[in-house]
């Protein structure tokens, strides 16, 4: 991952609904460090509504993989939760944040949103 941006088009199906959302890292053994750092920007029709930094944890603190898979493990981490509207469209952007230009070893970077029904 260099200095990539990802960006993911949204589209809610029905108005005003509550979005859960979290971020889904795969690596490989290129990737040298315990955490990524990432931001992440929701943008409704183009403006910019808010922009977090994501930190995902890829290793423990004795050097196990934090994530599940047997080729590239699979590392999460929850978002804050969004509000949508059918009328609009939106765009969730996630880009690298670490001081080294190249970060090796970012196999995939997805993004997995959920209907928030307030059970």
């Amino acid at each position: 991952m260099a200095d990539d941006t990802i960006v993911f088009h949204i589209t809610p199906s029905s108005q005003n609904q509550l979005l859960s959302a979290e971020i889904g890292v795969r690596t490989t053994d290129a990737f040298k460090y315990n955490t990524l750092f990432l931001l992440g920007t929701l943008s409704r029709e183009g403006m910019e509504i808010s922009t977090d930094t994501i930190f995902v944890n890829i290793y423990g603190r004795r050097g196990e993989v934090k994530g599940k898979g047997l080729i590239y493990p699979l590392c999460t981490q929850s978002l804050p939760s969004f509000e949508v509207d059918s009328a609009m469209e939106y765009t969730y952007t996630v880009r690298p944040f670490m001081k080294p230009k190249i970060v090796e070893g970012v196999k995939d970077v997805g993004l997995k949103l959920r209907i928030d029904r307030g059970d």
